[in-house]
Order: structure tokens, then C-alpha cells, then sequence
């Protein structure tokens, strides 16, 4: 079989589910297990996607229109779409680990998520950001998918 299309930092977007129609990243791809039977991936998205900002905005508008609400799930990957884009320069430590999948850590994951987010949409057009051929990839992640 060939390599599939589906690896780590892939940009995707999901097309069943509460979450249809928005844009995730891939965190880790696991592979068909005797519970489910098929191959799915956990994936980090964007819920609420931030809002438009113009140079005229101030300071404290701007910071309440850059927020950004994450979720992350388990998807099966039939309910997953891959663009050609990667995120590559955003770091997920942590959130494969089941072992801690309590409400506590659950949503200290989706702090995490969120933060990581939100820092990398700051930081988008900024000079010192390391650059690599993915770095423009960012700015389709961020925007909200119109259909």
C-alpha cells in the first residue's frame, strides 16, 4: 500500500460531525485497533475561528477579536478532507497522552491548544517567526473555511 496523505501537522478539514467544516491540524494518526476497527487521527482544530482586525481596532478590541476557541477529538479518517497545507512551526506536546484524559486535564489540554493558537495567529506576519516553505500555510488555518 502507498504512503498516505494523512501525517502529523497536515492541515485537514472535517466534513462529518459537530465539527463539520472546520479546519484541524493532525496530532498523531492511529492505526485501526480491535475497538474500532478503522484508522482514525487525533486532530487539533479551531471551534471559533478570530475575527476580522483593520488598523483602525484598538488595543483592547484587538485583543478580544483574536481569540480563538480549540477543540480536539478523534476522528475517523473517511470523516477527514487533507488540503495541501501543513502547520508545521506549532508545537502539541503532551496531547496524545491517554493516560491523563480526566475533565482537569482534558481542558488543560485544550488551554494548551488554544494559547498555541492564538500565538501563532499574533505572530503571523512577524519578521522574527522562522521561516520555512510551510510558514504562508498559516494564513489559510486561520481564516474561516466559506462555502
Amino acid at each position: 500500500m502507498g504512503k498516505s496523505v494523512l501525517r502529523k501537522n497536515k492541515v485537514v478539514i472535517v466534513l462529518q460531525g459537530r465539527f463539520a467544516g472546520r479546519k484541524a491540524v493532525i496530532v498523531k494518526v492511529l492505526d485501526a485497533d480491535a475497538k474500532t476497527g478503522f484508522k482514525r487521527c487525533l486532530v487539533a482544530g479551531i471551534n471559533r475561528y478570530p475575527r476580522k482586525i483593520t488598523k483602525a481596532t484598538s488595543e483592547e478590541k484587538r485583543t478580544k477579536r483574536q481569540r480563538i476557541k480549540a477543540f480536539l477529538r478523534t476522528i475517523n479518517v473517511n470523516h477527514l478532507m487533507p488540503t495541501r497545507y501543513e502547520l508545521t512551526d506549532c508545537e502539541f506536546k503532551g496531547l496524545a497522552d491517554t493516560a491523563k484524559n480526566d475533565k482537569e486535564s482534558r481542558r488543560e489540554k485544550l488551554l494548551n491548544i488554544k494559547s498555541t493558537f492564538e500565538n501563532r495567529f499574533v505572530n503571523q506576519g512577524k519578521k522574527g517567526l522562522k521561516q520555512n516553505k510551510h510558514t504562508g500555510d498559516a494564513a489559510y488555518f486561520f481564516r474561516k473555511l466559506r462555502f
